[in-house]
């Protein structure tokens, strides 16, 4: 699945009227109308704040006009959602009325440029599973284990001192088998690794 991989703003202005499209990261709907609301505060005296999501790994969505004609702004904004290929996700747009009306055709216009202006300024990435894991061991590995995970690309959360050593790591599932064959491979029955949480999000 492909989402947004930040926040972000795009800004422009059409006939007078001040256009400014957001996207954020959201899983739930929830998540998404919080977003929302955090626009609508930073926005008081916004005319519109228009929106759509695409959240639950798109199989929940709407869109809203917010005042807007029927079909003029919350729909072409999940539109650009979909053209785009983006979920967990909502976009919103925000409208200073400039005394000029766009007619229906031009607004629609100027909320799918404000969507697909925010998307395009986020930036895209894919949503993947990611592990924890706990590996403890005796001192005498510690230096050749930190350095297998730095080879590797990653760098241990935390590291716990007491009899043995035990290194936490947090890394894209994707390469858990082949780290956990190579530890067992180079140190069979000096190490133990133990799977602590599994979190499905954005890859960082």
């Amino acid at each position: 699945m492909i989402t947004v991989k930040r926040d972000s703003v795009f800004e422009f202005t059409e006939k007078k009227s001040v256009f400014i499209g957001q996207v954020f990261y959201a899983k739930t709907i929830e998540e998404a109308m919080e977003k929302v609301q955090s626009v609508r505060e930073a926005h008081p005296e916004a005319t519109h704040v228009c929106w759509a999501y695409s959240v639950c790994g798109g199989s929940q969505r709407r869109a809203s006009d917010d005042g807007e004609p029927q079909g003029t702004a919350g729909m072409p904004i999940l539109h650009v959602l979909d053209t785009n290929g983006v979920a967990d996700v909502v976009c919103t747009v925000t409208r200073y009325f400039g005394g000029i009306l766009l007619g229906a055709g031009g607004l629609v216009r100027a909320y799918s440029k404000g969507a697909a202006g925010a998307i395009e300024e986020a930036g895209k990435t894919d949503v993947i599973e990611y592990k924890t894991i706990a590996v403890t061991y005796g001192y005498d590995l510690h230096s050749s284990i930190e350095r297998l995970f730095r080879l590797e690309g990653l760098e241990p959360l935390d590291r716990e001192f007491s009899d043995m050593v035990t290194l936490y790591v947090e890394m894209p599932a994707e390469k858990y088998p082949q780290i956990s064959r190579t530890i067992q491979e180079q140190w069979y029955g000096r190490t133990e690794i133990t799977e602590i949480s599994s979190e499905i999000r954005r890859r960082t």
